[in-house]
């Protein structure tokens, strides 16, 4: 006892009761900022595609209501109930009363229904590479990297005139296709088959980079279960540049396989 009368375990259980509130008021704080970028992110969008009537991918995910969603602990997978903000009304009207829930990995192993109009139940994804930006998904089509990232495997691939790490799911996103004319040629499809063998090797290990780059987030932040999306997403933006978790893919693509492995995969 001190004397004031309270006991040394009561004083530091009040001053962390009191850490614990600076700490949720300055994180409620940030996911107001977030917040206000998305919003002023949207209506510049609306600016410059009012006349044109659409929008790209990579700008439609700003209208996407993630809100409510969280990224698994186990999988990395993001799970939850999402929606299409009220003002992509004006590009997709179809859309704007569209909702659903996306089921993590975990649970898609188990099967799943697919959504109308979706190639895949999965309306958004986090950046393959660094983990930090949120990405539209659901589509044969979808890029799986962040602009940053992308233009980066993008050179990378060039350089070598080949697919070192895939950005999409489609062969065709990669020059990989066989014309009519070619169906019953023997070398060009034995080329094409090798071809689209290799994407799909890179795709498995670029999914296995995917877990490990959201599990480095988790350890460095000191996450250790499931968290909100948007919580996870205002940790993230505080990660100084994405040129290391770049470079670090690089070095897990060109490792041997048997020193791929993830732990707890």
């Amino acid at each position: 006892m001190n004397k004031s009368g309270k006991s040394k375990t009561t004083k530091n259980w009040q001053s962390n009761r009191g850490t614990r509130r600076c700490n949720v008021s300055k994180r409620e704080n940030e996911r107001q900022v977030l917040a206000k970028i998305k919003k002023r992110k949207m209506k510049e969008i609306i600016k410059l595609r009012k006349r044109q009537g659409y929008m790209y991918g990579s700008e439609l995910v700003h209208f996407v209501h993630y809100e409510d969603m969280f990224v698994c602990s186990v999988c990395r997978g993001l799970y939850g109930s999402w929606k299409y903000e009220p003002e992509v009304k004006a590009f997709y009207p179809t859309r704007a009363m569209a909702t659903g829930y996306q089921d993590c990995y975990c649970k898609k192993k188990y099967g799943h229904k697919k959504w109308p109009g979706f190639d895949f139940s999965e309306v958004v994804t986090l950046c393959y590479c660094c983990g930090q930006e949120v990405l539209l998904s659901g589509s044969r089509w979808s890029v799986w990297f962040c602009e940053d990232c992308k233009e980066r495997v993008v050179v990378l691939n060039t350089f070598f005139q080949r697919t070192i790490i895939p950005i999409g799911r489609h062969s065709m996103m990669h020059g990989y296709h066989l014309k009519g004319q070619d169906i019953h040629d023997k070398a060009k499809i034995e080329n094409y088959a090798a071809n689209v063998n290799q994407l799909f090797s890179g795709i498995h290990h670029l999914d296995k980079w995917r877990k490990r780059i959201i599990r480095e987030n988790f350890k460095l932040f000191e996450i250790s279960k499931d968290i909100s999306l948007v919580d996870y997403l205002v940790w993230a933006s505080k990660i100084p540049t994405k040129l290391i978790a770049f470079q670090k893919m690089c070095e897990f693509f060109v490792k041997p396989k048997r020193k791929r492995k993830i732990p707890n995969e």
